[in-house]
């Protein structure tokens, strides 16, 4: 599938876009664990990655995804309309988009995803503007790591 189509798929089916929160995590996030949550995950990126594997949700019905993602290139990001630093995080429960966060680029940022199904088989695609995909010339890509748990 191309980028544009994923992309294009993601936001059709997503029953809502909020801006994530502003985070202050501290742990050093940099392997991949295996299921069930906690989901450690890192990558990089120019239009979208999906998570590696499919997590397990626990007792509980709040998903949180706490993530720290920044531009590869630093000049990158000075070419860029403000508004377009950013990516976005859709959690998917069973299949279902559960709605889409937006992260700004450059900090820890967390979202709380609610009403997620007990025991539901969990999965995440991160997406960014496709403004911001790498021309050949100009790098665009993001890089970073984040944690998929129960708050």
């Amino acid at each position: 599938m191309e980028a544009q189509d994923i992309q294009s798929e993601t936001y059709a089916e997503t029953p809502f876009i909020k801006m994530a929160s502003n985070g202050n995590w501290t742990d050093d996030i940099s392997i991949l664990a295996t299921v069930p949550l906690p989901y450690y995950f890192n990558s990089t990126f120019d239009a979208s990655v999906s998570s590696a594997s499919d997590m397990k949700n626990g007792n509980s019905t709040t998903v949180r995804i706490t993530a720290n993602y920044d531009w590869v290139t630093s000049d990158f990001p000075k070419i860029l309309d403000p508004s377009q630093r950013y990516y976005d995080i859709t959690l998917y429960a069973n299949g279902v988009s559960q709605g889409t966060y937006r992260f700004l680029t450059g900090g820890w940022r967390h979202a709380d995803w609610t009403g997620v199904p007990i025991g539901a088989t969990l999965s995440f695609r991160m997406t960014k503007p496709q403004q911001t995909w790498s021309t050949g010339v100009l790098d665009g890509r993001i890089t970073g790591s984040g944690e998929v748990l129960n708050p």
